[in-house]
């Protein structure tokens, strides 16, 4: 089952003190809102348990029934490819190494083994996701790992960032087809071009994501996105910021839950859609 119109959160914040707190002051305020955030510990799950930190804060993060985590991994260990000999190398990691990542961060779902507290996530945001149908096998190798390896929930988010071949849609739950900028994405759609149909016409929505960073519009600019993605585009899920990085949570962040809530609300947000 996916989950319709959810924020995918790049949580990549350490949490000292209150630094997770607008998240969950948001995932109290919109209990309609669904969240899946992504927790990048170390570019991964780094060795070993969490820190204390780290585990309290997930511990708070999977009180709130609206919040589901995704552990961050990645498939590049070359980033000298393309034309430009400076584009990203898909799956050029050893599968190895991310099923290591994968059984690391299976220790977080065992009671009493990196924390007595409730510290689980419910699947993997594979970052560096490839486009082309040849690097099919390496991607449905891990998510097959990933589904006999975790016990807390599988959900597989690939985040390639473009179009990819209509086999990963087979693969994965969810595809992230576009990261990029606000300014991108304006230009992209007022060139006329429906950003969240970026795969088969539209016919994959469901399970597409949209991540916009930079997006210097305010909140004006910010509803008519959320407007165009869930509820026009009615991709599946989405994240708008103002900031470069995803080590701020955005100025406009607790408006931007709204504009969701609105907008989900008048879809009958928080609804489930077969896959």
């Amino acid at each position: 089952m996916l989950n319709a119109g959810f924020v995918l959160l790049p949580l990549y914040i350490w949490p000292t003190a209150n630094s997770w707190q607008p998240l969950f002051a948001a995932a109290k305020a919109y209990p309609d809102v669904q969240f899946q955030v992504i927790v990048n510990p170390n570019d991964g799950p780094g060795t070993g348990c969490p820190s204390s930190d780290y585990a309290t804060a997930m511990a708070t993060l999977n009180s709130h029934p609206n919040i589901q985590a995704l552990g961050y991994i990645h498939t590049a260990n070359s980033w000298d490819c393309g034309d430009s000999g400076s584009d990203i190398c898909p799956c050029t990691r050893p599968t190895s190494d991310l099923e290591a990542e994968i059984s690391a961060y299976q220790a977080w779902n065992v009671p009493g083994k990196c924390s007595n507290a409730d510290i689980h996530l419910t699947g993997i945001f594979y970052d560096e996701a490839p486009s082309a149908a040849s690097n099919a096998d390496y991607m449905s190798h891990l998510t097959t790992f990933a589904g006999e390896t975790l016990t807390r929930g599988n959900t597989s988010l690939f985040n390639s960032g473009q179009s990819v071949d209509s086999i990963f849609y087979n693969i994965a739950d969810y595809i992230n087809t576009f990261e990029s900028s606000g300014s991108a994405y304006t230009s992209q759609t007022n060139q006329g071009k429906n950003v969240g149909m970026i795969n088969l016409q539209g016919t994959k929505k469901t399970q597409t994501t949209m991540i916009i960073n930079s997006f210097g519009s305010g909140l004006t600019g910010m509803q008519n996105a959320v407007a165009q993605a869930l509820g026009q585009q009615k991709v599946a899920g989405l994240y708008v910021t103002d900031q470069p990085s995803y080590e701020a949570f955005p100025s406009e962040w607790l408006g931007f839950v709204e504009l969701v809530s609105q907008t989900m609300g008048g879809l009958g947000g928080g609804q489930k859609l077969k896959c």
